[in-house]
């Protein structure tokens, strides 16, 4: 083996031993019991959200009951309330978050990275996916 095959190989073990090392960092982050969701959805963030989260079992996930506050300017007689559900999936080893929303029936995915906020777009079924900031408290 040349010096320069065996340097590559040691480099390659100190790499893979690095990630390996920060992996096992992150994944022993534990999930909260509970957890308060507040966020903005829509194409003008005309939807506040609100979620109150328990975990489930030992997983990494939370569900519970959450609410959708329209607060945009085109409120005729009050503000529209849709009462759903969420249930959060938080990844092991990176800051990404799922969930899947219910909201009238109609079931929901949200895929998000977090920044200041967990920065991401709802997707429903025949609709345009529209943009929502979730914060996890």
């Amino acid at each position: 083996m040349t010096s320069g095959s065996r340097l590559l190989l040691i480099s390659s073990c100190v790499a893979i031993l690095a990630v390996a090392g920060a992996g096992m960092l992150i994944a022993r982050v534990p999930v909260p019991e509970t957890a308060e969701i507040t966020g903005i959805s829509g194409n003008a963030f005309e939807w506040e959200l609100t979620a109150k989260l328990t975990r489930v079992s030992d997983t990494r996930e939370l569900a519970g009951p959450m609410k959708m506050t329209h607060v945009g300017w085109c409120i005729q007689a009050g503000p529209e309330e849709k009462m759903g559900e969420m249930r959060i999936r938080l990844a092991h080893l990176t800051s990404a978050i799922e969930a899947r929303v219910i909201i009238d029936g109609v079931e929901c995915s949200y895929t998000g990275t977090l920044t200041d906020a967990y920065e991401g777009s709802l997707s429903c079924p025949d609709r345009r996916a529209v943009q929502m900031l979730l914060w996890l408290k």
